[in-house]
């Protein structure tokens, strides 16, 4: 998938990473990542920070691809990279879903998760992060698993992998069997807010009401 693209899967589903917005059949949904920001809980670092962790996230999707031209991997984010590759080797890890955006037919928001594979015979949902850890990660990979486990039997281990620059990783396993929940009350008081504040409105499914709003920010 070339930078700008638009990505297209079943029902007419739409992610424009320009906008970083998702749309179904042409309306627009709310993303995990809007809404956590929304709702005061994503707290943005500085522009170097916030450019240098797109970039690790670039790369590493690339990486997971087989499709890194390490000729341009800059000395900053070299590291980051290292630490991907320790863990991936460790933990035997096999990616099949590399930055997929989905969506939820049921909660109506859509999000995409940065990497779900194997590790043994374990799915695992593995959010990358370069910076320190935050409550609402957990939140994040819990909105994650309700978008991926539709229709699941099999258990989903959900962590965060946290790299740092001088090219080491930490693995912290959510574990919190009501993260997803949690995240559904966010999602509701959001639409709540939206739905009667001055910041925007986004259509509800079926209504007929022109969608507004959305834009980049934070996690997908």
């Amino acid at each position: 998938m070339g930078r700008g693209e638009s990505v297209v899967v079943p029902h007419e589903f739409t992610f424009d990473p320009a906008k970083h917005e998702y749309r179904l059949g042409g309306r627009l949904l709310p993303s995990v990542g809007q809404v956590l920001k929304g709702m005061g809980l994503i707290h943005e670092g500085s522009e170097e920070a916030m450019r240098r962790g797109k970039a690790i996230h670039t790369a590493i999707a690339l990486l997971a691809r087989g499709r890194l031209d390490w000729s341009t991997v800059s000395d900053a984010i070299l590291p980051y990279l290292t630490a991907y590759e320790t863990f991936a080797g460790h933990a035997k890890f096999r990616p099949s879903r590399i930055e997929e955006p989905m969506y939820h037919m049921v909660y109506d928001f859509a999000g995409t998760p940065d990497l779900i594979g194997m590790v043994g015979d374990e799915l695992w949902i593995v959010e990358v992060k370069s910076g320190q850890k935050e409550a609402w990660h957990e939140l994040q990979t819990g909105a994650y698993l309700l978008l991926v486990e539709s229709g699941r039997k099999e258990f989903i281990k959900r962590v965060g992998l946290y790299l740092d620059k001088f090219g080491n990783y930490s693995l912290w396993p959510h574990t919190n069997y009501y993260d997803g929940q949690t995240f559904l009350a966010f999602l509701t008081a959001w639409r709540w807010t939206h739905g009667n504040g001055d910041s925007g409105r986004l259509e509800a499914p079926g209504n007929g009401v022109e969608a507004q709003g959305g834009g980049p920010g934070g996690p997908g």
